[in-house]
């Protein structure tokens, strides 16, 4: 048991005004911004700075966007937290239309009305079912699918609208305009190597 001195100390100093929250300084957001992160927190200013920390990143890790938080305390009287963001790489059709991250992992609802997916490309193929079965695999799917669109990207080639596998896991590229569908064959490293070369490129509709 506490001491009744340490005990006193521990109230005065969870209590004090001299430890109110002042300030809470948060960095690293892009897409989320820091008031709408502030508005979810279980402390607010005024509050005192020796509030549960592990209770305020899992508030912060309430918003979608978020992929990891640190908070810190730093006295008297600021809350610090440090934020990463996901980045969009694509969007993928599971039933609805989610963004994925580069390792290929969905991590929220695409809001279109709010312009998440603008100049994103979108793949479809994946598919719902596939997905729930096995979210690894889907995943390394979807990576590879966002690979060869970024090899696509290192040349100057038409504007791609959707990346589309199919269940044997060939992808063709589809075009915004005029719409042309680009078969490339399967995923994989002999994928890579084709995309180096024009000429292995079929353009046919």
């Amino acid at each position: 048991m506490l001491s009744g001195a340490a005990w006193a100390d521990r109230r005065w100093v969870t209590t004090s005004a001299r430890f109110a929250i002042a300030d809470i300084a948060i960095h690293g957001t892009r897409q989320v911004s820091a008031d709408e992160l502030r508005a979810v927190l279980p402390v607010r200013t005024g509050d005192n700075v020796f509030a549960d920390l592990t209770a305020i990143a899992r508030a912060v890790r309430t918003s979608p966007w978020i992929a990891s938080v640190e908070v810190h305390r730093m006295l008297p009287h600021t809350i610090s937290i440090d934020v990463r963001e996901y980045a969009a790489a694509a969007v993928v059709e599971l039933g609805e239309l989610y963004l994925v991250d580069p390792t290929g992992h969905p991590f929220k609802r695409a809001a279109l009305e709010a312009g998440e997916a603008d100049g994103l490309p979108i793949i479809t193929g994946v598919g719902r079912a596939s997905y729930l079965a096995n979210r690894a695999s889907a995943a390394a799917t979807v990576r590879a699918a966002i690979a060869a669109y970024a090899r696509w990207r290192t040349a100057d080639r038409p504007a791609i609208a959707e990346i589309h596998v199919d269940p044997h896991g060939a992808v063709a590229l589809h075009t915004h305009d005029p719409p042309i569908a680009i078969q490339l064959g399967p995923l994989g490293d002999e994928l890579d190597a084709r995309l180096q070369l024009d000429a292995d490129v079929d353009l046919g509709c």
